[in-house]
């Protein structure tokens, strides 16, 4: 005999719904710390009773999400992933504690593309990249997408000034009457 563990919480009307791999329901507490605690979003729950299976109003939205925790628990990645949004059964998606989302697509052929998203993870961490968008939801192939910056975030190589001034060694800028109006063309 196993004692049930929970392993995700579900914020529902300002409580959080404690759940184990199987959907059962273990806890129900207001304003509980959530830290370490896997979080999913979008579930619409209809009934919550503490040692049933949390009742739900699609309920291959509940066989996606416990087939998917009971894998990330097998393979031991649960304990990278900060949450879960199941708003979409067809676009599932992970998010890492470092900020790394996952696009898992639908809850099938999983280890495959977990496999698949740490060897992404993994070459770029090699690179000091800890964050963007990795989408797995073809099981033969994994892309990567940086997150877009946000306005003023812009990259400025090291020998560009941001005020636009030239560098001692760069010389006058260009005169935008001679190229057409444009700058630096």
């Amino acid at each position: 005999v196993q004692e049930r563990q929970a392993c995700a919480a579900i914020q529902y009307m300002e409580r959080s719904i404690f759940i184990d791999d199987n959907g059962v329901v273990l806890d129900i507490r207001s304003g509980a710390d959530l830290t370490g605690m896997v979080v999913i979003r979008g579930v619409a729950v209809s009934t919550m009773t503490l040692g049933e299976t949390l009742g739900v109003q699609d309920e291959y939205q509940l066989s996606a999400m416990t087939v998917l925790l009971k894998n990330l628990l097998s393979s031991n990645q649960i304990v990278n992933i900060r949450e879960i949004d199941m708003t979409s059964t067809m676009d599932i998606v992970l998010i890492t504690h470092e900020g790394m989302i996952l696009r898992i697509g639908q809850a099938h052929e999983l280890t495959e593309k977990f496999e698949l998203a740490q060897g992404v993870i993994a070459d770029l961490a090699n690179q000091g990249i800890v964050d963007g968008v990795i989408n797995v939801t073809n099981v033969k192939s994994a892309s990567y997408a940086p997150f877009p910056q946000e306005e003023g975030e812009e990259d400025i190589p090291a020998e560009e000034e941001q005020d636009g001034a030239p560098d001692e060694e760069q010389g006058e800028p260009d005169d935008p009457a001679e190229n057409g109006g444009t700058p630096g063309l």
